[in-house]
């Protein structure tokens, strides 16, 4: 089944087009990574990551994680991805499942002194191989650690048996960072023990696991502390999404959406020849180019931020704006700010089915959505970007910490700011492992004339104000 169109053709009303954007983009976006399989796109850089083999996957917030996650556990997309030979279970995610203890009861095992490596092993032996062990977490943990000679034989045994039939069973672990019930010592244990168990499964041929995991994860050096962590750090899988694979996502969205119409149109305006595939409309090999994808979002959203180039084009404007301090671009802001920016309409009579106002108002509405992110994952960040507000970026380091450094110190001192920072012994110590923490997790960026500045995709939703750079909305 093909669906082709020509260049020359009248292209279909902006209505039309923005009615492909609202009809498949989610209203309410992206509350776990579970995605119907029709908007499966995968980028080239991700496929060793999906491999077997590759048993450490890093990627930031939004980079894909948990999508992939979910991907690996659904049958239909399973079977595109890694073939029908591949059983694959979860060993902890989001969804709930009895496959696997919630965060309670895993808190609950670290605190009553169990090896998390031996956790985690309880978890996957009870996937691959049929033994005596305890119907509850507990007790089936503590079986296995009183018995590492029949634990031993019954892996081994499934592992024979998963050879013979030319099988593989994959275990795949995420929101690792949900384990934690706020106790960092608890999580660095929890991710430190899994480490240990990819690394030892690898000595079977047939058993695997898979860990997708956020890169500050990795920072902590407990986490690596132990023999062979190289093994599974130097091998590590990152998950990036170049500009290309951001709009090729996109496309795949546009073209499966809920309106068959509208979706047909989009893909009338591509001019390529489209072909459905098991789930879904595939994004046609050409567009997987920038300068065809460029062309085809122009029809969208016009060439230009403005009136003429001087504002930038449209293609490379959102994404730019939508980058991290290391240049890094979360898939679901983009999809965010093209909602966004359909959702915000267009003037009467205008030509394309966006606008580049309404485009600003995507990439506002996507930055107060990663600001969300970020406080999730670092509670302390909101209060720390909340005291720079009287602050033009890009401004001189010094001012950076002069704003913090009164109140910053003092709810440190007091006990009310909650970090992940270590044991600072100074005022200056604990300053600078603040900026130093934002750094490193992309909210500030140093220039190279030394002075400091905040990425668009944060500094808009954080309310600061930018020389030259369009403005938040209070």
């Amino acid at each position: 089944m093909t669906a082709s169109k020509s260049r020359n053709t009248p292209r279909p009303l902006p209505a039309l087009l923005r009615r492909a954007i609202l009809e498949s983009i989610p209203q309410q976006p992206f509350q776990s990574g579970e995605v119907p399989p029709k908007y499966l796109y995968l980028p080239r850089a991700h496929l060793r990551a999906l491999q077997l083999d590759s048993m450490l996957v890093v990627g930031m917030r939004g980079a894909g994680k948990s999508f992939w996650w979910y991907a690996l556990l659904d049958p239909a997309i399973r079977s595109v991805v890694l073939g029908n030979d591949i059983a694959v279970g979860g060993g902890f995610g989001l969804k709930s499942s009895r496959d696997w203890p919630d965060r309670d009861e895993l808190n609950k095992l670290v605190k009553a002194n169990q090896q998390p490596r031996l956790i985690w092993k309880t978890i996957v032996l009870r996937q691959v191989a049929r033994t005596e062990m305890p119907e509850d977490w507990e007790g089936a943990v503590e079986w296995v650690a009183s018995q590492p000679s029949r634990v031993a034989a019954a892996l081994r045994e499934a592992d024979e048996k998963l050879r013979q039939g030319n099988k593989k069973h994959l275990v795949v672990f995420d929101a690792l960072d949900t384990t934690a019930a706020d106790s960092p010592l608890i999580e660095s244990a929890l991710l430190r023990g899994l480490l240990q168990l990819v690394v030892e499964l690898r000595a079977f041929s047939s058993i695997r696991a898979k860990l997708f995991v956020r890169p500050d994860m990795l920072d902590d050096p407990k986490v690596k502390d132990f023999t062979d962590s190289s093994k599974a750090i130097a091998s590590a899988v990152h998950l990036k999404w170049s500009t290309a694979d951001l709009y090729g996502l996109l496309f795949q969205y546009l073209a499966n959406g809920d309106d068959d119409e509208a979706s047909a149109a989009f893909r009338d305006l591509t001019g390529e020849r489209w072909e459905y595939v098991s789930l879904a409309w595939c994004v046609p090999e050409a567009l997987r180019d920038s300068a065809t994808q460029e062309s085809v979002f122009a029809g969208l959203a016009g060439p230009w931020m403005g009136m003429d180039r001087r504002r930038g084009k449209t293609y490379t404007w959102v994404p730019n704006h939508l980058a991290d301090a290391h240049d890094q671009v979360s898939p679901r802001s983009v999809l965010a700010a093209i909602l966004g920016a359909a959702v915000h309409g267009i003037p009467d009579g205008h030509p394309s089915a966006l606008h580049w106002k309404g485009i600003h108002e995507g990439v506002r509405a996507a930055s107060k959505y990663r600001v969300t992110e970020i406080a999730e994952d670092f509670a302390w960040v909101h209060r720390a970007m909340e005291l720079l507000r009287d602050l033009v970026v890009p401004c001189e380091k010094a001012r950076v910490l002069g704003a913090w450094k009164k109140p910053l110190i003092k709810e440190w001192k007091d006990g009310k700011l909650a970090t992940r920072l270590g044991a600072e012994t100074s005022d200056g110590e604990f300053l600078e492992s603040v900026f130093n923490e934002l750094q490193r997790v992309g909210v500030l960026q140093v220039l190279r004339d030394e002075r400091i500045n905040i990425p668009d995709v944060y500094r808009v939703g954080f309310g600061l104000r930018r020389k030259g750079g369009f403005t938040p909305r209070e």
